[in-house]
């Protein structure tokens, strides 16, 4: 419908029709803006990389992540998820975020690796047997069973390696619990990972951790066909925040060597 503004200027209709031709105008305007889009984001559980219900420490990797988006000049949405459905859905997804994943070999093609915000070591923990017993990976195919997150890079490394003797859960808190109970001989995961999930479900049986048998970068990854310009915003911030000592801040939020 064609509204002509200036014929209806007339006598004390003025300022009611001048009102009502920028309130058309302001509307049209409005509706050939294209709407803000909002980058889809997927968690899982584990601490201190990504922390679930907890807003002032929702963890490493997320605040790195919000921090990189407000530069990036993006906003995000974040959902926590079992860790096997988190992957699931950045690989389905056209457009979705991880803030943190460890880079394996297996999935080395399947992610866009946006950037590494830190390295994880992996090694073996149990509360049963002396920390010089599994100092090698023949010596830890001794124990009866080890406790992996499913779909993990710790998981593919011990498949990789040929054990045999492996318990797969879908979450470190599983794992953690299964340890303490007695129900396996030993957990492989990253060392920081380990000592927060106990801390946190106040175990108090001594935790014995082994040498480091991996150390992996652990990356802000998206979805294969995430779009080029959004992941070049991600990059640059991500390397902003390395050179002006915003990583190494946040890390210290949440570790002290």
């Amino acid at each position: 419908m064609r509204v002509d503004c200036f014929s209806e200027l007339r006598g004390n209709n003025v300022l009611k029709y001048l009102f009502m031709c920028i309130a058309l105008a302001v509307g049209l305007s409005a509706t050939m803006l294209p709407a803000q889009d909002i980058d889809k984001v997927v968690a899982a559980n584990y601490p201190p990389l990504m922390v679930e219900n907890d807003l002032d420490h929702p963890g490493y990797a997320v605040e790195v992540l919000r921090e990189a988006a407000a530069r990036a000049g993006r906003q995000i949405e974040i959902s926590f998820l079992p860790f096997p459905r988190a992957i699931a859905e950045v690989l389905a997804g056209p457009a979705t975020l991880m803030p943190a994943l460890f880079f394996g070999k297996r999935r080395g093609d399947e992610f866009l690796w946006l950037a590494e915000i830190q390295k994880a070591q992996l090694r073996f923990a149990t509360i049963s047997k002396e920390k010089n017993g599994f100092q090698t990976l023949n010596t830890a195919r001794a124990f009866s069973s080890i406790v992996v997150e499913l779909g993990t890079t710790a998981d593919d490394y011990l498949t990789e390696q040929g054990f045999t003797n492996l318990v797969r859960v879908n979450s470190p808190e599983s794992s953690a619990r299964m340890l303490e109970a007695g129900r396996v001989e030993a957990w492989f995961q990253d060392e920081r990972v380990f000592l927060q999930e106990w801390g946190a479900l106040n175990f108090t049986s001594p935790l014995v951790m082994g040498d480091v048998f991996l150390r992996v970068p652990v990356f802000l990854v998206a979805s294969p066909m995430y779009p080029a310009e959004r992941a070049e915003a991600y990059r640059n911030a991500i390397e902003s925040m390395k050179a002006d000592g915003t990583l190494d801040a946040l890390w210290s939020k949440y570790w002290q060597n």
